[in-house]
């Protein structure tokens, strides 16, 4: 199992570009301890699920009809179903 396969980000990391190699250590920055913002990833979660379940709730909203009343009578000229006009 010596078969080893080696994967590159680009063709600048494959030709070993300078510019990539110089800038290659500084792909991913470092927050230091004065600005650490006091939030982990499992905090973002779970604000994240909070905020897609309020909104999900807020959409189920049913729609309000008005309902009509019972018709009187025929005489005035309504009839059931039908709104005045």
């Amino acid at each position: 199992m010596g078969n080893t396969k080696t994967y590159w980000k680009g063709l600048e990391q494959l030709k070993n570009d300078p510019e990539f190699v110089k800038h290659a250590d500084k792909e991913f920055a470092t927050i230091g301890g004065d600005e650490d913002p006091g939030h982990s990833r499992r905090d973002f979660l779970r604000m994240m699920g909070f905020t897609v379940a309020a909104v999900s709730l807020a959409a189920c909203e049913t729609p309000i009809r008005k309902a009509t009343s019972a018709i009187r009578s025929n005489r005035s000229g309504l009839m059931k179903g039908r709104t005045a006009s």
